[in-house]
C-alpha cells in the first residue's frame, strides 16, 4: 500500500439523544442504514420509522418530580441554597426506553442497552457523513456505561 492509497479523516460526531426529532428525509435514510446494516432490536427501528424520532421520552420537572408523594421531604433534605433551585436550572430530562429484550424476559426490565444507543449514535453519524458506508473501515464508538456489568 502506497500513500496515495492510504486515506483518512474524521467523517463525523453524533450522540443519542432521546426523543429527537429527525426530519422525513433524515429518518428514512436512517430506518434504511439501520436495517440493512445493524442489529439494532427491531422495536427501536419501528419506532424511529413511526415517529420519526429517536426512541425515547422527555419528561419535566412536574411529570417526574413535583407530583410525586416524596418531592417534599426530597427538598427539604436538601441544602437551604440548593431548595431554592432543586433542579439547578434544568427544566426537562430525556429518558430513555426500557431495552425490549429486557421487556419481554425479565420481571423487571431495565433501560435501553449503552451499546443500542452507540449503534444509534454510529449510524446517525454514518448518515449524517453522506458517505458510502462500504468505504469505511473502522467505526469508533465509546460508552463508560457497559452492557453488563463485570466484578
Amino acid at each position: 500500500m502506497t500513500k496515495e492509497n492510504l486515506k483518512a479523516g474524521f467523517i463525523s460526531l453524533s450522540a443519542y439523544l432521546p426523543a429527537k426529532k429527525l426530519s422525513a428525509a433524515f429518518t428514512a435514510k436512517l430506518i434504511r442504514f439501520l436495517q440493512t446494516h445493524t442489529l439494532l432490536p427491531d422495536e427501536y427501528v419501528s419506532y424511529i420509522k413511526e415517529n420519526q424520532q429517536l426512541p425515547g421520552s422527555v419528561e419535566t420537572n412536574d411529570e417526574g418530580w413535583r407530583n410525586k408523594p416524596w418531592f417534599e421531604a426530597w427538598v427539604n433534605s436538601l441544602s437551604e441554597k440548593k431548595q431554592k433551585d432543586p433542579f439547578q436550572g434544568a427544566v426537562e430530562r430525556r429518558r430513555v426506553p426500557l431495552d425490549p429484550d429486557s421487556v419481554r424476559n425479565s420481571v423487571y426490565p431495565h433501560p435501553m442497552l449503552p451499546s443500542d444507543a452507540e449503534t444509534l449514535a454510529c449510524a446517525m453519524a454514518i448518515c449524517s457523513a453522506n458517505v458510502n458506508p462500504d468505504e469505511i473501515d473502522l467505526v469508533m464508538s465509546h460508552s463508560q456505561v457497559p452492557d453488563h456489568p463485570l466484578p
